[in-house]
């Protein structure tokens, strides 16, 4: 970073009448950049560049007609370049442009305006307007009720982007292959709640990263002893089944915040049993409320799971609903459900036709079948004890 070097292309560059260098010119000037700080100047350069419609230099003027900085504090002028330059999406200027609406200064007071201004600049993943939205989601007047469910969602977002939830020196572990210290890193931000590290400690768990089979990971054992805090199962000498469980847990807190990947993956551990006792009904749950989500695998799992009778009654006309809701979710369904359709169609033929091939071709028909006679031996055997 070299000021001086940039004023001297910068001056160059205007001198030619290129317009992003007189903004250039016009910031460093306003902030003391490689220059005396002169605001007299900074206005004379965001001057030459908003007349020929600079965004950045309309903000720059803007903002020092709000502060009188360089010149008369002046709210009317101070709207008139905010708005020119958040017509052309600036960013800044949009959150400026809505400061000013909520509070009335330079134009009438109109909490509408100031949300749509929020709203616009937030989509860009600016933090002051996504907390200043939330704000106004929770005490409604801007056409609509309080909605705190909303403004929850903002302000997770907002306390995501904080520094303290910066993942950047774990994503740096993790490629650099020092995965013991990236799932150090990452489980020490999931339990602070933060969505993407839950998601990326179940994926490094299930996937055995920074777990050794011994539990000797160097990585994690330097940082107990430089005073870090390890994951809890480092302690049980890598223990593996516990390590599931612990994925599960993230899994499963990722899904409470909306992460429908997250949902499918603990929909899929209690159907197979990964980390946790397998529970049908459990994944069938989990299954549903992913598939309100409009989740075409979950309608899809759940169609199979209606077909084979497993945590549902077996009903072959409501699993075709499901797969058919699946294809009408995502067009790429369509050869999936054609597949396991022609697959239900020829299994319900053969159970009608040459059910002992079907029992064993098909282990679900072969389960059904074998829960059916057991529920029959049962059912004489207390017969003969009532006679």
């Amino acid at each position: 970073q070299d000021h001086s070097r940039a004023l001297h292309y910068f001056q160059r560059a205007a001198a030619q009448g290129d317009n992003d260098a007189l903004a250039h010119l016009g910031h460093m000037y306003a902030n003391g950049l490689g220059v005396e700080q002169d605001n007299a100047t900074a206005v004379e350069y965001f001057e030459k560049a908003a007349a020929n419609g600079h965004p950045n230099a309309e903000y720059g003027l803007g903002y020092l007609h709000l502060a009188g900085h360089g010149v008369a504090k002046d709210y009317a002028k101070a709207v008139t370049y905010f708005k020119a330059a958040a017509d052309q999406s600036h960013v800044e200027a949009q959150f400026h442009l809505g400061v000013m609406a909520l509070k009335g200064w330079g134009m009438k007071q109109d909490v509408s305006k100031a949300y749509a201004l929020f709203h616009a600049a937030g989509t860009s993943g600016h933090v002051l307007s996504l907390y200043n939205l939330a704000m106004l989601q929770l005490r409604g007047g801007h056409g609509t009720s309080p909605n705190c469910r909303s403004a929850l969602g903002v302000l997770k977002n907002v306390a995501e982007r904080g520094q303290w939830a910066s993942l950047s020196a774990a994503h740096k572990a993790f490629s650099n292959k020092a995965y013991g210290r990236a799932l150090t890193l990452y489980v020490r931000a999931a339990e602070m709640g933060i969505e993407v590290a839950e998601s990326n400690v179940a994926y490094m768990l299930t996937k055995g990263l920074g777990l050794a089979p011994d539990g000797s990971d160097a990585e994690v054992a330097e940082l107990v002893a430089n005073g870090g805090v390890a994951p809890w199962w480092y302690a049980a000498n890598g223990n593996a089944t516990g390590a599931l469980g612990y994925a599960l847990r993230m899994r499963q807190r990722a899904a409470t915040q909306g992460n429908v990947a997250a949902m499918m993956a603990v929909g899929d551990a209690f159907y197979y049993g990964r980390g946790v006792t397998r529970d049908w009904a459990q994944a069938v749950a989990v299954y549903r409320h992913a598939s309100h989500l409009r989740n075409a695998q979950a309608f899809f799992n759940l169609g199979s799971m209606q077909e084979r009778g497993e945590g549902l009654p077996r009903d072959l006309h409501l699993a075709k609903r499901f797969y058919d809701q699946a294809k009408s979710t995502n067009t790429e369904a369509a050869v999936p459900v054609m597949v396991a359709l022609a697959a239900m169609r020829v299994c319900a033929w053969m159970e009608k036709s040459v059910p002992w091939l079907a029992r064993l071709l098909f282990p679900h028909v072969r389960r059904l079948h074998e829960a059916e006679m057991r529920a029959k031996a049962a059912s004489s055997s207390s017969l003969e004890n009532v006679e």
